[in-house]
């Protein structure tokens, strides 16, 4: 699970740089309409949809890297249902987990966007992300 975890933050870590120590990025205070395009852009960048699709890519990836254990791939070997099983049983309890921990991970983003960005760059990202090119 911790290999995980390691794949999931790597994935996340393609979003957007992360300060040193993300609990101490201040929010700088936005115009109203800023701060709709602040949520507009982070609703883009850390879509439900994506989130789970990156979440069971890395999850399947470290299902296959769990099998190149040799332990692992004996246990598999002797009950040939139980990668399958292991996995369908945990693929729900994922999804579940990264579903309840979106909201602070949208919040922990928008700090560190609004820190990093002036309501200027928030908005043109927002539009560029939310245009044809940008959705490519």
């Amino acid at each position: 699970m911790k290999k995980i975890l390691t794949l999931l933050a790597m994935g996340a870590a393609a979003l957007g740089p992360i300060p040193a120590s993300a609990s101490t990025v201040v929010p700088v205070p936005m115009a109203p309409l800023a701060q709709s395009d602040l949520d507009r852009l982070v609703a883009i960048l850390v879509a439900d949809d994506t989130m789970l699709d990156l979440a069971q890519r890395a999850f399947d990836y470290g299902v296959q890297q769990e099998a190149s254990n040799a332990q692992v791939r004996d246990a598999y070997a002797k009950y040939r249902q139980l990668k399958a099983h292991v996995a369908s049983a945990l693929r729900p309890e994922l999804a579940s987990i990264l579903r309840r921990d979106l909201p602070a991970l949208r919040a922990d983003i928008a700090a560190i966007i609004s820190a990093e960005m002036t309501p200027a760059e928030i908005t043109a990202t927002a539009v560029f992300f939310a245009s044809p090119t940008g959705l490519k």
